[in-house]
């Protein structure tokens, strides 16, 4: 699966409440143990990051962050 490029990761747990950027919303950008930090984007299992093996879920959150624009330092290619 090309996540970041060709898909992107949404979650929707509005009922777990110990998920802060899911609880008592719609529709997100996954951000399963991610820890608020934009940094953290780009790192650790699942994030943005052009050397990998699983799926980048955090693209999405990084492209919210920036106003739904893919930002400069995205660093997946289309």
């Amino acid at each position: 699966m090309n996540s970041g490029t060709q898909c992107f990761l949404f979650g929707f747990y509005p009922n777990i409440e110990n998920d802060k950027f899911h609880y008592n919303k719609g529709v997100e950008p996954y951000t399963h143990g991610w820890d608020g930090k934009r940094e953290s984007l780009f790192t650790g299992e699942y994030g943005c990051k052009k050397e990998t093996n699983r799926t980048r879920p955090y693209c999405t959150k990084l492209i919210q962050m920036n106003g739904w624009k893919i930002p400069k330092d995205y660093p997946l290619r289309f």
